[in-house]
């Protein structure tokens, strides 16, 4: 149950390098960096085009200013070509020490059709074409990128597993945010509604060294990855994944201070969903996806752990520790 609070790629980045929805203070680079760590990025936009290209500092970038065989129309780098910088970096750096590295890989991004050889469908869908009545072949052309990224993800262990280090290098693969493709028959993109098909992402965790809580928000990783750079690795640990169904995530659309909509989500109570404009209130169990509306229930305390959620989230959220461990993860 991985899911992303707003549903963009800004918001999801920039509250897993603060580990919070405040931007002040120190990164996860910085606890890395202060750990004695090697701190790297590798990507396929150009951060300094990207709003949170200021917060991705290192010790080596690799963006789409290196890439001397960009032929995107976007001007971003295919998944292969950052997965080859990445093992150009390991074969000529110092390994005295240990190396952090942050990915983005962005070959699924609108409109679908970063240059790489098509395998789910004969030819990638043409911009102008992107519409409900062309949904098949949107998907078709979105899973196709994904089909690439996830090559790259393996390209990113098979080289991991020819320098011979695999086997004692933690990795996280998540998504920044789930995807529309006319799911319900009108609205393509991520970031509108808070929902499965927008905020939900995939998530898989290798030699985690730690114990890994199935429920969570992009916030919650730089503290648990504070636990894996204090993790003892000279122990033999089997890593165990930690039920959380009561934890209630929150998630917004519009702005944090002036939202058009905000919900909780937990396993235990599926999500709720209160719509500040219209003043109605939804509920939708995770299994069946159906939506409730539960408006005259007034007062209820959906109502109230919406409220009280956001409000804690907005004047209370704002301060940060990252060097303090989690005693609840």
């Amino acid at each position: 149950y991985a899911y992303a609070s707003q549903g963009y790629t800004y918001s999801s980045v920039k509250q897993f390098l603060f580990g919070g929805f405040d931007d002040n203070g120190s990164t996860v680079m910085d606890d890395f960096k202060l750990s004695g760590y090697e701190t790297t990025v590798f990507t396929g936009y150009n951060l300094k085009e990207e709003p949170f290209g200021k917060y991705l500092t290192g010790d080596y970038i690799f963006d789409t200013r290196k890439d001397m065989k960009r032929e995107s129309h976007q001007h971003t780098t295919p998944s292969r070509r950052v997965v080859k910088a990445f093992d150009n970096f390991l074969n000529n750096r110092d390994n005295s020490k240990p190396f952090f590295s942050f990915f983005f890989l962005t070959d699924p991004h609108f409109p679908y059709k970063q240059v790489n050889t098509p395998v789910l469908c004969d030819k990638y869908i043409a911009t102008r074409d992107i519409k409900p009545k062309n949904r098949e072949l949107v998907e078709r052309s979105y899973y196709d990128q994904v089909w690439h990224v996830d090559k790259a993800a393996g390209g990113i262990m098979d080289s991991l597993e020819a320098h011979n280090i695999k086997n004692n290098t933690t990795i996280i693969f998540i998504g920044d945010h789930g995807e529309s493709l006319y799911d319900d028959g009108i609205t393509i993109g991520h970031g509108l509604e808070i929902n499965d098909v927008m905020t939900h992402t995939a998530m898989v965790v290798v030699n985690p060294l730690i114990d890994f809580p199935d429920v969570l928000s992009h916030m919650h990783l730089r503290k648990l990855l504070h636990n894996v750079i204090s993790a003892d690795k000279t122990l033999e640990h089997v890593a165990k994944l930690l039920p959380l169904t009561d934890r209630k995530l929150f998630q917004y659309t519009g702005s944090l201070r002036y939202p058009r909509e905000i919900g909780l989500f937990s396993v235990d109570d599926g999500r709720v969903v209160y719509k500040i404009q219209e003043d109605e209130l939804t509920a939708s169990k995770i299994e069946d996806g159906d939506t409730e509306d539960i408006t005259s229930l007034r007062n209820n305390k959906y109502e109230k752990q919406i409220i009280n959620k956001w409000e804690y989230t907005l004047f209370k959220d704002s301060k940060y520790d990252s060097m303090v461990p989690a005693k609840n993860l």
